[in-house]
């Protein structure tokens, strides 16, 4: 089985929940994001402060494959192509009866 979330949803989940709470992401990936798409940011960003304009435009330059699995699409990370799934739900509908 496989459950899939809405993918702008994941996206701002990931966004908020590793930009706005956990350190080691916004030393790792912030910094770098603020790097590459902030003028005048300096050579050692905080990464503390990114947007989300910045983060999306952040993945969309990035390669899928070498994605943090937070943020990489989920047909990288199950292979719904080359696995039949007996069944594929949706997080959305989780509460549905």
């Amino acid at each position: 089985f496989l459950f899939v979330r809405d993918p702008l949803e994941r996206l701002l989940s990931a966004y908020r929940n590793k930009f706005g709470e956990i350190r080691e992401y916004q030393q790792r990936y912030g910094a770098e994001i603020v790097r590459r798409y902030r003028a005048g940011a300096g050579p050692s960003p905080a990464g503390d402060d990114v947007t989300f304009p910045e983060f999306l435009r952040y993945l969309v330059d990035e390669d899928p494959e070498r994605m943090n699995e937070h943020w990489m699409p989920v047909y990288h990370l199950c292979q719904p192509c080359a696995v039949r799934y007996d069944f594929i739900g949706s997080y959305e509908r989780l509460g549905a009866g």
